[in-house]
């Protein structure tokens, strides 16, 4: 997969899939073996892959899919790396997703988290990252089964980490960028 053209990318959930064809949520240790969950070994074995890596392995989380899908973008296309954090448990729970502008549009694609798997159109960047916010927000009030504490929600745009990245490293580089909640 080499860097699409602005027309290539894809206006479909359809099209998106061709795009990540094949690539399925989970991720690969230290050591190279693949894994379908986050587990307890997550924490202290996960790297980020780089875009090449995930290409081959098809196993990311939405660290390593993000890092695709920006590899994937023409250079030219404003865009955005958004990490979604809620630190009011113990595990930290995050998301990560890349929005891009064109044609006066701002646009989500998501891969990883499957119940909101495709493309979603925004009017501008702060529409699509409060539509992003409360959506992961009432996924993990489900998940946690209760409400949250929403003081303890933060949203950071960062640049793009480097491969081999483990999880510490990973949440110090993206709270290191912009706080945008």
């Amino acid at each position: 997969m080499a860097k699409l053209d602005k027309a290539e990318w894809p206006k479909t959930a359809q099209e998106l899939e061709k795009v990540l064809q094949g690539v399925k949520y989970g991720w690969v240790d230290n050591d190279y073996r693949h894994h379908s969950d986050v587990d307890e070994n997550y924490s202290e074995k996960y790297r980020l892959q780089a875009p090449e890596e995930l290409k081959k392995s098809k196993l990311g989380v939405c660290w390593d899919q993000v890092e695709l899908e920006r590899s994937l973008l023409p250079t030219d296309i404003e865009r955005k790396t958004v990490f979604l954090v809620y630190y009011g448990t113990k595990e930290c729970p995050t998301h990560t997703v890349l929005l891009f502008e064109e044609d006066g549009k701002v646009y989500w694609y998501e891969h990883a988290w499957e119940k909101y798997r495709g493309v979603y159109e925004y009017q501008d960047f702060d529409a699509a990252i409060a539509d992003i916010a409360r959506k992961w927000l009432e996924y993990e009030a489900e998940q946690l089964g209760g409400d949250l504490d929403t003081d303890q929600f933060a949203i950071y745009e960062y640049e793009a980490p480097r491969p081999g990245t483990n999880t510490n490293e990973f949440y110090k580089w993206a709270e290191a960028g912009k706080r945008l909640k």
